[in-house]
C-alpha cells in the first residue's frame, strides 16, 4: 500500500527497520496495517500535511 503526496514522497508499508542504512528518502514509513488503513482512509485529492523535519537537518 503506497499512497504518494509529494513527488516522490509516499505513505508506505514497510517490513523492516528504517532506521538502519539506507533508512528513507522522504517517505513515511508505516507498519503494514496502518499502511492498508490509510489506503482506505485517503482519496486522491485530500489535502496531505506532513510535520516535522528530515533526519540529520
Amino acid at each position: 500500500h503506497s499512497q504518494f503526496f509529494d513527488g516522490g514522497q509516499a505513505f508506505h508499508s514497510v517490513t523492516k527497520s528504517m532506521y538502519n542504512p539506507p533508512g528513507s528518502g522522504g517517505c513515511v514509513n508505516m507498519r503494514p496495517a496502518d499502511a492498508k488503513a490509510y489506503w482506505k482512509l485517503l482519496k486522491n485529492g485530500d489535502d496531505v500535511y506532513v510535520y516535522g523535519r528530515k533526519p540529520g537537518t
